[in-house]
């Protein structure tokens, strides 16, 4: 049946273009789309070329100017801290003070042996603010909320770390708005490291970045971060 259409549809174009030559008259730019559109739905109903063809279209489709409230992590606002659960999926608390909190989050990446303790954040137009560090900029009209935690290995020998993937997921409550982490290609991204190792004794210094508009930038205190794992709460790590 698909190629019938394809036969019908040339014949109908070869039949415009030299039946009626007498009467229309066609420069070589129209030749050219009309060429072209007869490839396009040669190409359609071709079976052997359609997972070309819809892959082709999806790509275009699927193109969407990035920016903070639109990318995976992004900055999206939402109306509440927790995420969005499925119907067999309901979030609840494994862990209440700020010790198990950090304990159970350690155990969620993998890092058993390692001592997780917050130590600082900052608010600016990129992070880091090295000069030549490869960094994380601000998308137009947000800013960059850099949240430091400190992993230190306080066992006898070196601790590989590899949080790629573990389904961890932060997000940070100002007043009434909620903010989902920011996915970064940095290496000392919290919940993306990889092929990193800290010796016995030593202090890494990992990150978890928040993309939040200019006017929250003099807001950040009293906010609050919280941690998921599998769409379950593990619970609030900190208040700024």
């Amino acid at each position: 049946m698909k190629k019938l259409i394809v036969c019908i549809l040339s014949c109908m174009m070869v039949f415009l273009l030299v039946g009626c030559d007498k009467q229309v008259t066609l420069n070589t730019e129209e030749n050219d789309l009309i060429a072209e559109y007869i490839a396009g739905v040669m190409l359609k109903y071709s079976f052997s070329d359609k997972w070309n063809y819809e892959k082709a279209v999806s790509r275009v489709d699927s193109y969407k100017p990035k920016n903070p409230a639109s990318t995976i992590g992004g900055g999206a606002t939402i109306n509440n801290t927790t995420p969005t659960q499925s119907s067999t999926s309901t979030p609840t608390t494994a862990a209440t003070s700020t010790k198990d909190v950090m304990e159970a989050l350690s155990s969620a990446l993998g890092m058993d042996g390692l001592d997780i303790q917050y130590k600082t954040y900052s608010v600016g137009e990129r992070y880091p603010t090295q000069e030549y560090a490869i960094s994380v900029p601000a998308g137009e009209g947000y800013k960059v909320l850099a949240l430091e935690f400190e992993l230190t290995n306080n066992s006898n020998s070196a601790i590989d770390l590899d949080t790629y993937n573990k389904g961890v997921v932060f997000r940070l409550a100002l007043g009434e708005r909620a903010f989902t982490q920011y996915a970064s290609m940095l290496k000392n991204d919290l919940v993306f490291l990889k092929d990193v190792s800290v010796e016995s004794g030593s202090t890494y210094t990992a990150v978890v970045l928040f993309q939040i508009p200019d006017s929250l930038a003099d807001s950040v205190s009293g906010g609050t971060l919280s941690v998921y794992h599998n769409s379950t709460s593990i619970g609030n790590v900190l208040s700024l």
